[in-house]
């Protein structure tokens, strides 16, 4: 995620560099694969928030971190197939970890 933000923080000077040499004319990106990057780093951002959360957290924190992290990510509205695939998974993934909590009368997911 670290290097998808530095490329997007860099656009402008990245963007020049490859227009002003002949033999990267086509390596620059388009405005749409622009905001499939920072789509990502928004999907991404909160995959690592919860990740850092968690690593040493008690089970009474991880919950609650779990469930907010799972509503945040299915309100997100994304706009390319790709960062659907990575929000599915995203989901998914939370759901197969926590999501046998919500059958267990103890815990609330």
């Amino acid at each position: 995620m670290a290097m998808c933000e530095r490329l997007v923080e860099q656009r402008g000077p990245i963007t020049h560099y490859l227009m002003e040499r002949e033999d990267c004319e086509n390596m620059t990106l388009r405005p749409s694969q622009w905001a499939i990057l920072e789509e990502l780093i928004g999907l991404l951002k909160g995959a690592e928030e919860m990740t850092k959360r968690l690593s040493n957290a008690q089970i009474s924190v991880v919950l609650p971190f779990a469930r907010t992290f799972h509503d945040t990510i299915l309100q997100m509205e994304i706009n390319n197939e790709v960062n659907v695939n990575i929000k599915n998974a995203l989901i998914k993934s939370t759901i197969e970890r926590f999501g046998q909590l919500r059958f267990n009368k103890y815990y609330f997911f």
